[in-house]
């Protein structure tokens, strides 16, 4: 039998191409320090479409009026309900080109629209900034997203300036390729140049909302044979550590994958 293979390989690899078909959402949480976090910028950077969700769009105005970048991070679209978005934001935006729709649809919340735009444009990837940090409701929302439209995207992956997570789906090989990889004691696989932002090595299987009955990884510093279920009031899978440049997970049900993001420099080398 032919197992299907779903690739998860970080955007933020060396040499990454601007992608054509992604898009970036922004939420309403801080853009990190130094506003814009280097982060934020690496990931404006690789996508081709920008979207803030109602009061993102606050942030991303605030976060780089202060270096007088504002000119420099205009989005495409502005989506939302816009009880948060201020007026001179949006007179702003709309000035050089954005477009700002509003959703009356209370029972989606404001990234729930910001996807439904990038559906809309059949976009493939969506990475999505602020996802967490804030309020953990609205954090549990994020992570509602990736099961909501798994079938939707190609990738769909929650960021802010400390993790990352995306869903692993079920009866299929995941492969995840990031850019941190390796134990403690192995320095092969650092980056040589003088600035580096990645996922992992550091990372976690989540079974959020149901037990996962068998799972099975290689390429972990503590691999799972399928022995034991992955379920809340059980094992869940924490500070595990990926240590293959390309990790393998099979599971029954859909797990939520989180990692760590790291910012290496040249200096810490030293």
């Amino acid at each position: 039998k032919v197992v299907k293979r779903i690739s998860h390989t970080s955007p933020l690899l060396p040499d990454s191409p601007v992608q054509s078909d992604s898009a970036l959402v922004i939420l309403n949480r801080p853009l990190g320090s130094p506003p814009p976090s280097q982060l934020f910028q690496k990931l404006w950077e690789l996508s081709s479409f920008r979207i803030c969700a109602d009061g993102g769009a606050n942030r991303l105005f605030d976060s780089t009026v202060l270096t007088n970048l504002q000119s420099k991070y205009v989005p495409d679209a502005i989506r939302g309900d816009l009880d948060s978005l201020r007026p001179d934001v949006r007179k702003y935006y709309e000035g050089l080109g954005c477009t700002v729709d509003k959703e009356i649809d209370q029972d989606r919340n404001d990234l729930d629209k910001a996807l439904m735009e990038a559906h809309r444009k059949k976009l493939r990837k969506v990475y999505v900034y602020g996802a967490f940090g804030g309020r953990f409701d609205q954090e549990m929302a994020s992570l509602q997203a990736l099961y909501a439209w798994e079938s939707s995207f190609e990738q769909l992956v929650l960021y802010d300036d400390e993790t990352c997570a995306f869903l692993l789906s079920a009866g299929v090989l995941n492969e995840i390729s990031l850019v941190f990889y390796g134990d403690d004691s192995n320095d092969e696989f650092r980056p040589t140049d003088k600035l580096r932002i990645g996922e992992g090595p550091t990372c976690g299987l989540i079974p959020v909302g149901h037990p996962c009955d068998i799972v099975v990884t290689k390429g972990f510093q503590w691999d799972l044979d399928g022995t034991v279920p992955l379920e809340f009031g059980g094992l869940v899978s924490t500070s595990n550590r990926i240590i293959d440049k390309v990790a393998i997970v099979e599971c029954s049900r859909p797990l939520v994958f989180t990692a760590e993001i790291q910012f290496f420099s040249e200096a810490q080398r030293m």
